[in-house]
Parts: structure tokens; C-alpha cells; sequence
């Protein structure tokens, strides 16, 4: 929501499993509607796999922060933090 929100645009149709809820996310199949990027740009996908047991989280790169949700709910985390737990890749979507 945030997302569409921010863009104007509604990406739900386009990447249904990766906006699972929490611990339910599966991104495979919906790369193919991504652009990687290098940096983080306003209203991109962030695609975080934690290091120790390789689960994805996926939250959205707004006002220099990472807005994800999490079991105790909505997070605002800058990279520095989240690098701790996670490998980080950016992406935008194809429209």
C-alpha cells in the first residue's frame, strides 16, 4: 500500500507472493517484473535475506529509510542497521 501510496501505481497484481504477510514472503517468481538497482531510489523495493537463516523481508526505501513490517509492526531502519541482519539488494519495479 505504502507503495501505490507513493507512486500512484498498484503493483499488487504484479507481486502477490512477496507482499505475503510476515514470514511468508516468496520473491522468486516475481523478480521478473524487477530492475535491479545499485542504491536505493524513493519508492523502491527493498529485498532483505537474513544472513543466519536466509529468509527474505521486503520493505520499501522511503525518505532515506527502510519501511518494513516486522512481528512487533511497521519499522522505519536505516541500511546501517539492517546490514547487520540482512544482505541488502534494491529493486524497482517493471511498469
Amino acid at each position: 500500500d505504502l507503495l501505490n501510496e507513493l507512486t500512484g501505481v498498484d503493483v499488487h497484481a504484479k507481486f502477490k507472493r512477496a507482499l505475503l504477510p510476515v514470514g511468508e514472503c516468496h520473491l522468486g517468481i516475481e523478480r521478473r517484473n524487477l530492475i535491479e538497482i545499485c542504491n536505493p531510489e524513493e519508492a523502491c523495493f527493498v529485498f532483505m535475506r537474513n544472513r543466519s537463516d536466509g529468509q527474505v523481508h521486503l520493505g520499501v526505501w522511503h525518505n532515506g529509510l527502510c519501511v518494513h513490517l516486522s512481528w512487533e509492526g511497521v519499522k522505519l531502519e536505516p541500511l546501517n542497521i539492517l546490514r547487520i541482519i540482512y544482505e541488502i539488494n534494491f529493486y524497482r519495479p517493471k511498469l
